[in-house]
């Protein structure tokens, strides 16, 4: 049996907000995030695009923030162990469904029968989660059915994440090409196509990510912040920060400390 206790659609907190509770809550919580955020897991920073989500257990440690604007539509809910371990779904961890619109479909429904004095609230609002549970089941198992589970695929991915967790780390196309045992002719074809964008740009971003929380929660030199953050030089620094963020690393610093 399920229970809603509480549950928010396409809530928009202030913007950087800060979600913090280390010791979790009592009951589970489904987030869907619709912005980008940082997610602090097991010591690691993890960025989360929108369309991601998690899926905390009671008493779970959660951390999470906005990048800029906070986003997200989220069910807290109550249920035993076991009525939730046949839908597999990951927990603790991000994961990525296939699509998402069906799953916000149904969590804003369930917000509806929340707010409202329906006839068997109670009820529907349980068989909504069930179903919601499906969907989300549904769609991380579609989702594995096609090329994403393929080894090459598992390969890049792992190689990529190897790069973005650690962007301040020297990393060029030989040292990627050796992580996916690839070459490098077909390298820039196999990442375009698994994730839209090339190696530069994605290890651009997470780089700028990375001086991003630098410069809001260390008390760092502009070079300093460079220099962690994977730029050598302090002027291509300037310029893609500025490209990216619409404003200097000094006028970033001084907003956000």
């Amino acid at each position: 049996m399920f229970r809603v206790n509480y549950c928010g659609y396409n809530v928009h907190n202030p913007d950087g907000d800060i979600i913090y509770r280390p010791n979790g809550t009592g009951d589970y919580l489904f987030v869907v995030i619709s912005s980008p955020m940082y997610f602090y897991i097991k010591n690691e920073t993890i960025d989360a695009l929108p369309g991601s989500c998690i899926l905390y257990t009671p008493g779970e440690k959660q951390h999470y923030a906005a990048n800029q604007e906070f986003f997200n539509s989220f069910v807290h809910f109550s249920c035993d162990k076991e009525d939730i371990l046949p839908y597999k779904i990951p927990t603790n961890t991000l994961f990525f469904p296939k699509s998402t619109d069906n799953i916000l479909h149904l969590i804003k429904n369930i917000r509806n029968e929340q707010l409202n004095q329906f006839t068997y609230k109670e009820k529907m609002q349980n068989n909504l989660l069930e179903i919601l549970l499906m969907e989300t089941s549904r769609n991380i198992i579609d989702s594995s059915n096609e090329y994403l589970a393929s080894e090459m695929y598992d390969n890049f991915n792992s190689a990529r994440m190897q790069m973005l967790f650690h962007p301040g780390e020297d990393w060029d196309i030989s040292k990627l090409c050796a992580l996916t045992h690839i070459g490098k002719s077909q390298f820039h074809v196999y990442y375009k196509k698994f994730f839209h964008t090339t190696p530069k740009e994605d290890l651009i971003l997470a780089r700028i990510d990375q001086a991003k929380y630098l410069l809001s929660n260390q008390n760092l030199q502009i070079s300093d912040v460079a220099e962690q953050s994977g730029f050598k030089n302090i002027n291509h620094f300037n310029r893609y920060f500025k490209k990216i963020c619409g404003c200097t690393p000094s006028e970033y610093k001084i907003k956000h400390t």
